[in-house]
């Protein structure tokens, strides 16, 4: 799923794990979510010092470059040992990959099949987080307008290119306008599928 910060990417992936996807049953991994679990409370599968650098990412809401996609690596690989993904399982991707470095990086481990992709202006956004549409912003740290426009430009310039990438590939991109007061469930119903 691809979407700026705030257009509902983890209420719409808790929603298909909780419903599937065509009749298929799939596991949502957030990789935000994932990433601050293992920040805050740390993991076998990731040392001390990459840790506190991956706070120091979250902090700045920096992106994992190349030399560190193996921290991205060892956190879905901590998710899919934690929830037992098999082979043939369905994996909603939620933050994972966010540049097309992490996308060449991303299909060594999952085979990419369609592209959900949230729009959502910046006005929308803003709303979405203040109003917490999609119950997820709770606690949230990270949600200040700085930061959330800091999100949003990260976004534009190197998370949707990512459209042309996997279009490029043959990839299926859907497309659903994620307004306001769009629940997961208006979104899921919204979808619209064009070939790449």
């Amino acid at each position: 799923m691809l979407g700026p910060t705030g257009s509902g990417k983890t209420p719409l992936g808790r929603f298909f794990e909780e419903h599937g996807v065509n009749g298929r049953a799939c596991f949502h991994f957030d990789f935000g979510e994932n990433l601050r679990n293992v920040a805050q409370h740390g993991h076998p599968r990731v040392s001390e010092d990459d840790r506190r650098f991956l706070q120091d990412v979250l902090h700045h809401g920096a992106l994992l470059e190349n030399e560190t996609f193996y921290l991205a690596e060892a956190v879905f690989g901590a998710f899919v040992k934690d929830r037992q993904v098999g082979k043939d399982d369905l994996v909603v991707l939620n933050g994972l990959p966010r540049h097309v470095d992490q996308a060449k990086d991303t299909d060594r481990l999952v085979n990419i099949e369609t592209i959900v992709h949230l729009v959502c202006t910046p006005e929308g956004v803003c709303r979405r987080i203040t109003q917490n549409t999609g119950k997820d912003r709770t606690g949230r740290v990270d949600d200040t307008p700085e930061q959330i426009e800091r999100k949003i430009a990260i976004f534009n310039t190197r998370t949707l290119p990512l459209i042309d990438y996997y279009q490029g590939r043959g990839v299926n991109v859907c497309t659903v306008d994620a307004t306001v007061h769009a629940s997961p469930a208006d979104m899921a119903c919204r979808l619209s599928v064009t070939k790449g």
